[in-house]
């Protein structure tokens, strides 16, 4: 018998958790820890053991972090929720000398693309991008209306609004904390998940479809393996430097035909089920990469459907106070 690989998956509450909890249950050699600050995180009643933890910007967050690796002899992290990217490959170096691997890509790609105008200064000249401006070069730009606002570091469509003229846009600009503004492209939206090993080269590109989205993710989609969106994909792994789980969002501009970028997110996406359900499952092959495992990719089902729906987890009060605090 194998000897058991302990996965810690935090933070349990997110929808990136849930899915990457449930997609790392396929290996029944593999151990899943999850972390929460709330007793009430899904993720904790899915996972074998659970813990409550400090907020990601407590001083104690990485003391805990570290005292659950020794504890539960942890062998992979999985940070699955934005805000959690940059501290941990801050923290990267420190926790891998406890002997703990961690699923991140590197820091200048996580920076990049959690700012979205670096992120568009970064690819504009290679890659189909919409035009875009930050407050204080937009005189400088022709853009039309509509217009997109939304926060440079923002995630899961959170403050993102459509200002149909100047009025509009100066009152979005005001109540949008550190705004970009990108020129709207009427088309069909994706999703695309990859998997990207240690050289940074992509093993798997998967296209999803979104047709339909409730708080930025998608609860009904469609595997479409579209070549040009694929080879967009192998572009952008050219440009920047990725290991394990990426998504990133594209819309298929109906005026061009071109598929343009809107944003790029170094994790799991809360929609990789549709993924996983087609033969790919990222996250349970990010961990055998971070082992230094070698990995298969089966054939991609194209046309694969999705339709999500919520599912209740019931307990008792009693029960959400069980899990393990440090």
């Amino acid at each position: 018998m194998k000897d058991p690989v302990n996965v810690l998956v935090t933070p349990a509450g997110s929808g990136m958790a849930v899915v990457a909890i449930k997609a790392l249950l396929w290996d029944h050699n593999i151990k899943v820890v999850a972390a929460d600050m709330n007793c009430f995180a899904a993720g904790l009643f899915l996972a074998h053991r659970g813990y409550i933890v400090p907020p990601i910007h407590s001083k104690s967050f990485f003391k805990t972090m570290e005292k659950i690796v020794r504890k539960e002899n942890i062998h992979v992290i999985l940070p699955c929720l934005d805000t959690f990217l940059l501290p941990f490959c801050e923290k990267k170096e420190e926790l891998e000398k406890i002997g703990v691997k961690i699923i991140l890509s590197p820091c200048e790609t996580i920076r990049i693309c959690r700012d979205k105008w670096l992120l568009y200064e970064r690819l504009r000249e290679t890659v189909p991008v919409p035009q875009s401006a930050v407050p204080y070069n937009l005189s400088n730009l022709k853009l039309e209306f509509p217009l997109i606002v939304k926060p440079r570091a923002g995630s899961g469509s959170k403050q993102v609004f459509i200002a149909k003229n100047e009025e509009e846009l100066n009152m979005y600009m005001r109540k949008v904390p550190d705004p970009i503004i990108q020129e709207y492209i009427p088309g069909e939206e994706y999703t695309v998940d990859m998997l990207v090993d240690k050289d940074h080269k992509p093993l798997v590109i998967v296209p999803r479809k979104r047709l339909e989205t409730k708080a930025g993710i998608s609860v009904k989609g469609i595997i479409q393996m579209n070549e040009e969106i694929i080879d967009l994909g192998r572009k952008l792994c050219n440009l920047l430097r990725f290991f394990g789980p990426v998504n990133f969002q594209i819309v298929l501009d109906e005026r061009e035909g071109l598929p343009k970028l809107t944003e790029i997110n170094p994790r799991i996406a809360g929609g990789m089920s549709l993924t996983i359900a087609a033969g790919v499952n990222i996250p349970l092959l990010s961990v055998y990469l971070a082992l230094g495992k070698k990995v298969a990719i089966r054939t991609v089902r194209d046309g694969l459907c999705m339709s999500r729906y919520y599912e209740e987890i019931i307990f008792t009060n009693e029960d959400a106070k069980k899990f393990n605090q440090l």
